[in-house]
């Protein structure tokens, strides 16, 4: 048995006091030939402290770890393993109860597999996870309990006079006695005799006080030279390092008083750092964190001098813009106003970076009364509540926190950086904004709250707008902005939307928040959607989903691609997005998101042959708010018109011609009008009224949403007049149909449009496919011919394909032919009796089929012939054939 004195040992922090146990001897001896040892017992048994006498008079190669430096301890584990030293290296885990799930495990097995190079000492209380059984088998771990740490009478003794050596033997007996061999019990018991001194009382021995009362009252009364100040502020946070206890403390000598309490060896011990680590760090003992929680709650004699430390540090971290520990420090203090002003000056960052959990726990620590009484509070809980998805939660929180209109400060912070009034101000509006896009509030009032919150105006001579922002935080005004500007695109206020984002762009410039650029490049990427520079806005989103994936502007990111891919033909990849976009757990509220995710579905399915299930997505606009923007109903009647087109549906593609034009969408109007008429056989008078509707004014190269000809409009026309050439079939028509697409090709590339191409050529001609190979042939073709021959190829629909590698399904009577045909050209009429002739069939049975008299059937064979230039039927059909009539 010894008692050694060793002062501090390296990092980690040994008590000058320390004791070894015979019952521990044989324990200690086997640690280095033992892969895994476990010192299991409860706080205060003196593990750390007999792991650190072990350590001393071993002197081998040992490194302490803490819990949160479990993946620290597992690479010097791995490295051993690769990399064995001369002597068995010994991982001391403290608070092994603590580790990470699967930790033990990984570190037994580590240690089993480096032959004697390594061994791991795991010290906890109860909970320490065990090794693989397979081991415990093997011999190949130890275990020591409370039992052998407790010290036996003799042993006990030493320790009561290591603290008092004064003490007589019926003040040692009373302390033992009481202690049960608990090196806790012993220490507090030998320090309250030091102090009493006084042996006995009318011959009766000194009573031991409580341990928490003697705690309180002698071990840190205020004649411990300022320890007492500093463990008050520091020891309920359990683990310190040095930058918190300064910051707690407002000393830059407080770690020498933890230092000097470390050295009694047990309330405060120097935390293990192993080598690398920056910083002492000290762990409290549990009895001394219960005292301080005791002394420091509502009435407790030390509740000012804690409260200042935490507001001190909630303000230094809010001031450094560490969120989380502004929260937490704020959050001891219980002060509301204080809660209110930190919640609200981070919850912004908070929000955009999708980090709602601590601002969660944060409200959660504010009693739900006050929380909900207090109508700053109850803005922030209402913003908390709508990232979540909790909408109706939010609504009523929203209510609330609407209902109070600013009068005051509140508590003045805004010299380091706080809340304001001007805070609260722009966060009611972001309320009010969200409100709106659902439907529970103006959006005309959301858009007036907002530009009042932000004092804007459109006045200056550049025509961007001005804001006074003096007073309100730079990041809430740029989402203040961001969400103004998302009102004002589902208004169809296009011009100062993209005013509002080029300000907060150059607000998130200024910060230098990627959360907030990435914000920014998703709804100037909505805004480029909008206007059909599909191309343009998947770039942005790109570039958005590079630098923040995982950020709330994602879905919206991911949206925009995927409708730029479904408009460049790449339909698996668009319907991923579309996945992709829905697997996100809160569905998003914004009408634009909602408008477009049902017109991405509808798309796809048009695409791909499922019309009906299109036409029912497309229903969907009922659904949004009311009135919807022009755009977004442009959109939905343009799908409309397409899934009509391919079902065949005329009256419903000139229903929606009307709509358009009651819409004022007239260039869209006369262009599904002139598809329709197209299809009905009446080609020729289509061709002129899309020549008629390409020659106005094209401002396909900026695209102007509500007038002029926008890219989408002008693509359709272009690529629809060459199919309706081709579909004429003079040799004069298809000259003119190769002649003029490169032109459409010229139109569809700079946006990749190509899914315009794809979907209404060969819907107008089975020969569309035909004048992509021959531009792809021809010496100086578009470029863009090939990778859209390769489109239109790969696309397989459930209704009769028509690439030319597919079987043609017969086409309409009026597929090939107009009413004003040219000398040589067949008549409908004519092509059908054509075709009853291949069918084999006699004059007799083509005048029944045809419900005409023989005398008309040979009427029409005789001008079939004559056009040919054929005698017989033999001939007219082997010429048909070769035209391609058939």
């Amino acid at each position: 048995m010894s008692v050694q004195s060793t002062g501090a040992l390296g990092s980690t922090g040994a008590p000058r006091t320390l004791f070894g146990r015979s019952r521990l001897y044989s324990f200690f001896a086997r640690v280095t030939t033992t892969p895994v040892s476990l010192l299991v017992a409860p706080a205060g048994c003196g593990k750390t402290a007999a792991v650190l006498a072990w350590e001393a008079a071993a002197g081998g190669e040992v490194r302490w770890f803490a819990p949160d430096q479990a993946e620290d301890a597992v690479r010097l584990a791995e490295q051993t393993v690769r990399s064995p030293g001369p002597r068995t290296l010994v991982l001391v885990v403290d608070d092994a109860h603590l580790l990470p799930d699967g930790t033990v495990t990984t570190l037994a097995r580590l240690a089993h597999d480096a032959d004697g190079t390594l061994s791991v000492l795991l010290v906890g209380r109860r909970g320490v996870a065990q090794p693989p059984f397979a081991m415990v088998l093997a011999g190949e771990t130890q275990t020591a309990h409370f039992s052998d740490l407790a010290f036996a009478d003799e042993e006990a003794a030493m320790l009561v006079r290591a603290h008092h050596p004064r003490a007589d033997r019926a003040q040692v007996d009373a302390v033992v006695a009481e202690s049960g061999g608990w090196a806790g019990s012993l220490v507090l018991g030998g320090l309250a005799l030091a102090d009493a001194d006084a042996p006995t009382h009318n011959g009766a021995t000194v009573p031991l006080p409580p341990v928490l009362d003697y705690l309180g009252s002698e071990v840190l009364g205020e004649s411990q030279d300022g320890l007492h100040d500093v463990l008050v502020r520091v020891a309920g946070e359990g683990t310190v390092d040095l930058d918190a206890v300064q910051v707690l403390t407002g000393s830059e000598s407080a770690g020498d008083l933890l230092d000097a309490a470390a050295g009694q060896g047990l309330l405060v011990a120097r935390q293990p750092v192993p080598l690398g680590t920056i910083g002492p760090a000290w762990r409290f003992h549990p009895l001394l964190v219960e005292l301080v929680r005791r002394t420091t709650t509502a009435g407790g004699h030390d509740r000012t001098a804690y409260v200042d430390a935490h507001r001190r540090a909630a303000l230094h971290h809010l001031r450094t813009g560490d969120a989380a520990r502004a929260l937490h420090h704020a959050g001891r203090t219980a002060d509301v106003d204080l809660q209110d002003s930190v919640i609200r000056t981070v919850a912004p960052e908070l929000v955009t970076q999708g980090e709602l959990s601590l601002l969660e726990d944060a409200l959660a620590s504010v009693p739900a009364g006050v929380r909900d009484s207090h109508p700053r509070l109850a803005a922030s809980q209402a913003l908390l509540l709508w990232a979540l998805g909790r909408q109706e939660e939010a609504k009523a929180a929203a209510d609330r926190a609407l209902e109070h209109e600013p009068t005051g400060p509140g508590l003045d912070l805004h010299t380091i950086g706080a809340a304001t009034e001007r805070d609260l101000e722009v966060d009611l509006a972001l309320l009010e904004i969200w409100a709106a896009k659902s439907g529970w509030r103006s959006r005309r009032g959301a858009a007036a709250r907002a530009a009042a919150a932000l004092r804007c105006t459109h006045e200056s001579p550049d025509g961007e707008p001005a804001h006074d922002l003096v007073g309100v935080s730079a990041l809430r005004c740029a989402w203040l902005m961001l969400e103004l500007a998302g009102l004002q695109v589902w208004a169809n206020e296009l011009d100062a939307a993209s005013a509002h984002v080029r300000a907060a762009a150059t607000e998130a410039q200024r910060l230098d928040l990627p959360f907030l650029r990435t914000a920014v490049l998703a709804v100037r990427a909505t805004l480029e959607m909008v206007h059909g520079a599909y191309q343009s806005a998947a770039d942005d989103a790109e570039e958005c989903l590079r630098d923040g994936a995982a950020t709330a502007a994602g879905p919206r990111a991911v949206l925009v691609r995927g409708v730029a891919r479904f408009y460049a033909a790449d339909y698996p990849a668009a319907a991923e997005d579309l996945a992709t976009v829905r697997a996100f757990a809160v569905e998003s509220h914004d009408p634009i998101d909602a408008a477009y995710v049902a017109l991405l579905d509808a798309g796809l399915g048009i695409a791909v042959g499922d019309l009906e299930g299109a036409r029912r997505l497309l229903e969907r606009d009922a659904d949004l708010p009311a009135p919807l923007p022009a755009y977004v109903a442009r959109h939905f009647a343009l799908f409309r018109a397409g899934a009509a087109g391919f079902m065949g549906d005329l009256a419903a593609m000139e229903a929606e011609a009307a709509k358009m034009s009651r819409a004022c969408h007239e260039a869209d109007a006369r262009l599904t009008r002139a598809i329709a008429q197209g299809l009905a056989g009446n080609e020729r008078e289509a061709v002129r009224e899309l020549d008629s509707l390409l020659s106005s004014r094209d401002l396909s190269a900026e695209d102007a949403v509500g007038s002029g000809l926008p890219r989408v409009t002008a693509a359709a026309a272009a690529v629809s007049r060459v199919a309706f050439l081709h579909r004429i079939g003079t040799p004069a028509s298809t000259a003119q149909a190769r002649r003029l697409l490169p032109d459409a090709l010229a139109r569809i590339a700079p946006q990749r449009l190509l899914t315009i191409a794809v979907v209404s050529g060969p819907m107008i001609t089975d020969g569309f496919a035909d004048l992509l190979v021959a531009e792809v042939e021809r010496p100086g073709g578009h470029p863009l011919a090939a990778p859209l021959l390769d489109a239109v190829r790969r696309l397989r629909r459930p209704y009769p394909d028509q690439t030319p590698e597919g079987t043609h399904g017969p086409r309409p009577a009026a597929a090939a032919h107009a009413a004003d045909r040219q000398p040589d050209d067949l008549t409908p009429r004519e092509v059908e009796v054509l075709r009853a002739l291949e069918r084999g069939g006699s004059n007799t049975d083509i005048a029944v089929a045809l419900y005409v008299s023989e005398n008309t059937v040979k009427t029409h064979l005789a001008s079939v012939y004559r056009k040919l230039g054929v005698t017989g039927r033999r001939a007219a059909l082997r010429t048909a054939q070769d035209r391609n009539l058939l």
